[in-house]
């Protein structure tokens, strides 16, 4: 009857099996690791362009106002979580029940849903003239801009919008990540009009028990004769 071989005799002893095991087991814990790591980068890029794309939508609808409408916006206003005890201005865009809505007409007290006051945000506008990259809402679909149009439904202009499969969910903003959406506005220098967009959003990472929060400013300058200037601050 042939022997047995022992761990001993093929040259390993159980201390070098051990090292070997935990050497193992430390390499996988690192891939899991790097893969965790690599979908988290994922994912905060994602939100980071769903960032600048509510900025760029924001400072697109407010370059389609006169200078008479701009220069008479209150300093200070902001937006971000509908409350009843604010009065919201038409173009004014808030959160409510996990949807955002834009103030149609100026109200107070007045809560979204309400069509007369509100309507669903991101929504595709004949009137806005729309850049790539845009993302709009059209017949309960996404769709990215991938030419610069005017009054171009989406759905029957596949030259001007493509449909989106990204981070935006049925309520707008990723599910993942609460978004919130703060402006201001200034007297800016040599009569401009400084308007200030702060997006944050605070999203879990992978594996982490703990929230973190993210920030894109972004400014832009309005001028009585067209002069327009948008920088990213950070």
């Amino acid at each position: 009857m042939p022997r047995q071989r022992s761990i001993a005799h093929l040259g390993f002893t159980l201390v070098d099996v051990m090292m070997g095991a935990v050497i193992l087991g430390v390499g996988l814990i690192g891939l899991i690791e790097a893969l965790l790591i690599g979908s988290e980068m994922q994912a905060t890029a994602r939100r980071q362009t769903t960032a600048a794309q509510i900025v760029s939508n924001e400072i697109e609808l407010l370059r389609l106002k006169d200078w008479t409408t701009i220069s008479t916006l209150p300093l200070g206003t902001s937006y971000t979580t509908w409350n009843a005890g604010t009065t919201y201005l038409a173009t004014d865009l808030v959160r409510s029940g996990g949807i955002w809505y834009r103030c149609i007409s100026g109200n107070s007290n007045q809560p979204p849903p309400n069509g007369t006051y509100w309507a669903a945000d991101m929504g595709w506008n004949a009137a806005i003239a729309y850049r790539i990259t845009d993302l709009v809402r059209s017949g309960g679909i996404w769709y990215r801009c991938i030419a610069n149009n005017t009054n171009q439904p989406p759905a029957s202009n596949p030259s001007s919008w493509t449909i989106y499969d990204g981070p935006i969910d049925k309520s707008g903003i990723d599910s993942a990540a609460t978004f919130s959406v703060f402006r201001t506005f200034a007297a800016g220098p040599n009569g401009l009009v400084e308007v200030t967009f702060t997006v944050t959003w605070i999203a879990k990472p992978s594996g982490s028990p703990v929230s973190r929060t993210y920030m894109r400013v972004v400014t832009a300058y309005f001028g009585k004769y067209g002069l327009n200037l948008t920088y990213q601050r950070s």
